[in-house]
């Protein structure tokens, strides 16, 4: 019989769905997830500790979320709330031989990602509606300096936030990084509303 084929992150699919249904049917969360993961396999320590480029998950966490991609794509595994994954009713009958993950793999990633180029071991995997640990935080913040210099349409022209430099902001600012989502909101109540 010929050498099973397969990439770093495909050896998790069978471990993520066996994760799954270790808590089936109730859901699990991502971290819980990793953690089931890899409490049962020998990690390269190289893979727990070094980033990949986006420096926010270690290898090994990319490659579950990597893992989770191809497993939904298939089918296998739904989001029955945001920042949750479980088993759909398919995934709970799958028992994924090396084979069969092969398989998969090929099959979803060219029909999701023809002429793919980048590596996807060094790549982070493709955020979904459902993933919420690893999409960075959410603030809410202002725009309006003085009570009357209002930054928002500046902000928005140059794709940027920042506070005002004649204020302490504490250590909000020194929390937020690239890539966290953030709200502009009025910073103060207005007490008094124009009516048309």
């Amino acid at each position: 019989m010929a050498e099973a084929k397969g990439n770093r992150f495909t050896k998790y699919f069978a471990l993520l769905l066996d994760a799954l249904r270790s808590t089936d049917p109730a859901p699990m969360r991502p971290a819980q997830a990793v953690a089931w993961i890899r409490a049962r396999v020998d990690v390269p320590a190289d893979d727990l500790t070094r980033l990949i480029v986006n420096g926010k998950q270690s290898i090994f966490e990319n490659d579950i979320h990597w893992t989770r991609f191809y497993l939904a794509k298939a089918g296998l595994i739904g989001a029955p709330k945001r920042g949750l994954w479980s088993l759909t009713p398919t995934g709970r009958d799958a028992h994924l031989t090396p084979e069969e993950t092969w398989a998969l793999y090929v099959r979803i990633r060219d029909a999701n990602r023809p002429g793919a180029s980048k590596d996807e071991e060094h790549t982070p995997a493709p955020e979904t509606a459902d993933d919420d640990e690893y999409g960075g935080s959410f603030w809410f913040v202002g725009a309006v300096w003085h009570r009357t210099d209002d930054q928002m349409p500046r902000f928005l022209a140059e794709g940027i936030w920042r506070t005002d430099t004649t204020i302490s902001t504490g250590t909000l600012s020194a929390k937020l990084k690239p890539g966290d989502r953030i709200a502009i909101k009025a910073s103060f109540v207005r007490k008094a509303w124009a009516t048309v």
